[in-house]
């Protein structure tokens, strides 16, 4: 019992600390639209992730409470100066995570492509959470999203394209909950918007209502998928 006192009360300093931060980091100059948003569940890569992508440096990471976040010229021609933030995957910082997705130009979605089965209804949930925001999916500029599936190097590590389908699936379940949720209660209130469409299955080409391009990136060694996802990333600013 007092082990959970003070996990819990780890985490709501956590959270006071990142509320903190990012009011901060909205008074410093965060403008709408110039944020690349590093996103996923705990200890699925994506601090790794993102500096092997920023720095071309292979980092030992542990989960954190706070942001990572620096400047970086991106841009296949004309550079422009984008804010990258890797943010913490704890569900109770999620909050934050929204606000910041709400200014991106870029989201990357980071997946533990080898505990990738017992993580798959929480990733979905948050793709659902994500993809049903009226706040990113109804901009007049939207994000480009990518969904990144680490550690590739491992040999027992799933490429992105199974782990892709059995998203769909996952998602279906979840967004017929979510709209089942939403018809009992009514519509009014209801800050969401209809992801999908009743009588057809979800997938990511025809259903998903932000372009979205997935990635299989090597977390040591070689550089697999690193070049593709920062061509990527210099292309959709």
């Amino acid at each position: 019992m007092e082990q959970e006192y003070i996990i819990g009360g780890a985490v709501v300093v956590a959270l006071l600390l990142v509320v903190v931060w990012f009011a901060l980091f909205r008074k410093a100059g965060g403008k709408v639209g110039e944020k690349v948003v590093f996103m996923g569940l705990p200890s699925c890569g994506k601090s790794a992730l993102y500096w092997k992508l920023l720095h071309g440096q292979e980092v030992e990471t542990q989960t954190s409470a706070m942001p990572n976040m620096e400047t970086k010229e991106l841009g296949t021609k004309a550079k422009k100066t984008k804010t990258v933030v890797d943010y913490p995957g704890h569900y109770r910082l999620r909050p934050g995570l929204s606000a910041l997705c709400e200014d991106a130009c870029q989201l990357v979605f980071v997946i533990d492509a080898i505990d990738w089965e017992t993580s798959l209804s929480s990733n979905a949930e948050l793709l659902v959470t994500t993809l049903t925001n009226p706040k990113i999916v109804l901009k007049s500029t939207r994000p480009a999203m990518s969904i990144v599936c680490t550690k590739r190097d491992v040999g027992h590590s799933y490429k992105s394209t199974a782990i892709k389908r059995q998203l769909e699936k996952e998602i279906e379940k979840v967004r017929k909950t979510k709209t089942n949720v939403v018809n009992q209660l009514g519509t009014e209130g209801a800050d969401i918007v209809e992801l999908g469409i009743d009588d057809e299955k979800f997938n990511f080409e025809a259903h998903c209502p932000l372009p979205v391009t997935f990635f299989d990136v090597a977390s040591k060694g070689d550089h697999e998928g690193v070049d593709e996802l920062r061509a990527w990333m210099n292309e959709n600013v």
